[in-house]
């Protein structure tokens, strides 16, 4: 198995309760994710109440900013690891602060940090949200585990928009500006047949964050429709955010990101390989080919494909993941 199958982890319906598993910020979401062959995004209940902690994240040797990430990438590992506690906000700030960070943070993971319960997280990848000289944004694809007392274990894998500020030669984590979103509360709404279709789809790994996001229909049906033309031309997706978990403008900019309106799509591994890193001759390389055949008005990745002014470009930022966006 490729380090991408070893970062996230598959986890099946194995048994029932005697009691129904939390559901949102006090409680656990329980739908059902998406799988690939190499990795899987799933939310799901089991009888199990221990497991063993979950290695930390290590970062491939070619990523840029790595101190940048793995501060990220720390921060969320320290606060969503924790034993039962009837305080969890008070002993996740005692823990944070131990690992350096400022505990203020604390109350914007709320939802997260669940009473009585016992939680452990596995980083799936930190991707960059935005990159200015002095201020950044990471996007943090993260599993979290949690076993309350008594009950099942509940598995969601969230996408969290951390935001760092250059320290000295390093980095400080400064806000946690999303969690990842909710569950939709009202799930009588019948999808679209595209949305149904995505979600159906094995070849597109999805977040809860992002499927919660297409379950709520905010997803454009040409950024639904190139995700499908992209399975369809033989490659797998994973994919980072939609709208949940993704700064809301542009980062550094006053204007509304694509993202925010529901008309663009972050991936961050193609073909069961990062696309930070990627070559020329690499699947990221050709979904982006394909992308700007299909019409896709902002591609963001590692290349640039048809000069200045044109749909696609480069630049650090995207450096480790495509931007397939649709202007409105």
């Amino acid at each position: 198995m490729s380090w991408l199958g070893a970062a996230m982890v598959t986890v099946t319906l194995m048994a029932s309760c005697s009691a129904s598993p939390p559901d949102s910020a006090a409680e656990l979401e329980d739908s059902p994710g998406s799988t690939s062959t190499e990795s899987s995004t799933t939310t799901s209940v089991t009888t199990t109440t221990t497991s063993a902690p979950a290695p930390p994240f290590e970062l491939q040797s070619d990523e840029v900013e790595p101190e940048l990430k793995l501060t990220a990438a720390r921060l969320v590992e320290s606060l969503l690891s924790y034993r039962p506690s009837a305080d969890p906000l008070g002993e996740a700030s005692l823990r944070i602060e131990a690992a350096g960070f400022d505990p203020s943070l604390v109350p914007s993971a709320a939802p997260l940090l669940v009473a009585d319960s016992a939680s452990d997280v596995t980083v799936v990848y930190p991707q960059f949200g935005g990159l200015e000289p002095n201020d950044a944004a990471i996007m943090v694809v993260a599993e979290q585990r949690i076993r309350p007392k008594g009950c099942c274990a509940g598995t969601t894998t969230r996408t969290l928009d951390i935001r760092l500020s250059r320290k000295g030669a390093g980095w400080d984590v400064t806000g946690i500006d999303s969690v990842g979103g909710q569950r939709p509360v009202d799930t009588s709404t019948e999808n679209s047949d595209l949305a149904q279709q995505v979600l159906a789809t094995s070849a597109l790994v999805l977040p809860d964050s992002a499927r919660w996001d297409v379950e709520a229909g905010l997803i454009a049906d040409e950024v639904l429709r190139l995700l499908l033309d992209l399975v369809a031309a033989g490659h797998s997706l994973e994919v980072t955010s939609f709208v949940s978990g993704h700064p809301v403008n542009v980062f550094g900019r006053p204007f509304v990101s694509n993202h925010s309106l529901g008309r663009a799509v972050d991936i961050w591994a193609v073909d069961g390989a990062r696309v930070s890193g990627s070559t020329p001759d690499g699947g990221a390389h050709r979904a982006v080919e394909r992308a700007l055949a299909l019409g896709a008005t902002e591609v963001g990745s590692p290349w640039d494909l048809d000069g200045p002014g044109g749909p696609s470009f480069t630049n650090t930022l995207h450096a480790d993941h495509l931007h397939l966006a649709f202007d409105p």
